[in-house]
């Protein structure tokens, strides 16, 4: 009975991881044990103590499938891009946010990706942009810049696994932005920037949050030649009965249109 039962978790853990989270495709940038090892030994005593009855055994093996030990962070090969975001005219004339040397930020610095385990639809408003200071009347033409590219964007999986190594919480989200914008044939800026949800899988009982928020904003280039760069930070939570876990994340997104996960 306990090798059978071993065997359906087994079973379970490598249908769920792929099909839901194959390997082709993504790099694995991060992986992170969340709990220590005298905790995971603690865990592995307990499954293997002969005293438990059938009934115990399962129970125990029920509660350890609702810890997450391990995180994983991965680059996907082929990014899914929010088009959507980059509707230039629609985002003319935003009142001003911030001013940061020699640039403005305009829109929204925080954004709700998912809330209550429920992803939340990203709209075109939902972007901030970082802009010369020139314009700094309280209102902006976008139109009066030039040069921007074509945008550039990354796809990011973020899955937490438990002690079977079974996938209980996978979030899919993307970064990306227009850039390369110049103005009066100087700098290299950034618009709509954005961090949107693209698929989220749960486990039963498990909750998720998760929140990006743009923290920092750069001058990598020259006072004279300003090139953007803007840090942002995903904020997320898991949860569930037992326990949860908070993190951050971060990512670089340049003028020059790199954008780098930061370990």
């Amino acid at each position: 009975m306990r090798q059978h039962v071993l065997t359906v978790i087994f079973s379970i853990a490598v249908f769920f991881t792929f099909t839901a989270f194959g390997d082709n495709g993504r790099t694995l940038l991060s992986k992170k044990q969340l709990i220590p090892d005298a905790q995971m030994e603690e865990f592995a005593l307990r499954l293997n103590n002969t005293n438990l009855s059938e009934t115990d055994r399962l129970d125990l093996e029920q509660q350890l499938g609702g810890v997450p030990t391990n995180m994983e962070i991965y680059q996907l090969e082929q990014p899914l891009l929010d088009l959507d975001n980059f509707d230039f005219q629609n985002s003319n004339n935003r009142s001003l946010t911030e001013r940061v040397d020699e640039f403005i930020i305009v829109g929204k610095k925080i954004i709700d990706l998912v809330s209550e385990g429920e992803p939340v639809r990203t709209l075109s408003t939902d972007t901030l942009s970082v802009l010369p200071f020139e314009f700094k009347d309280g209102e902006y033409n976008i139109l009066e810049t030039e040069n921007w590219r074509s945008p550039v964007g990354r796809s990011y999986q973020i899955v937490y696994k438990n002690l079977y190594g079974i996938a209980v919480v996978d979030f899919t989200f993307s970064v990306g932005s227009s850039y390369g914008g110049s103005h009066q044939g100087k700098g290299r800026y950034l618009h709509g920037i954005y961090a949107s949800p693209k698929n989220l899988l749960l486990r039963w009982g498990f909750d998720f949050d998760a929140k990006s928020e743009l923290e920092t904003v750069t001058n990598l280039g020259t006072k004279e030649n300003p090139v953007v760069g803007a840090t942002m930070v995903l904020k997320y939570e898991v949860s569930n009965i037992l326990n949860s876990s908070y993190r951050e994340e971060r990512f670089l997104i340049t003028g020059r249109g790199d954008i780098q996960y930061l370990p």
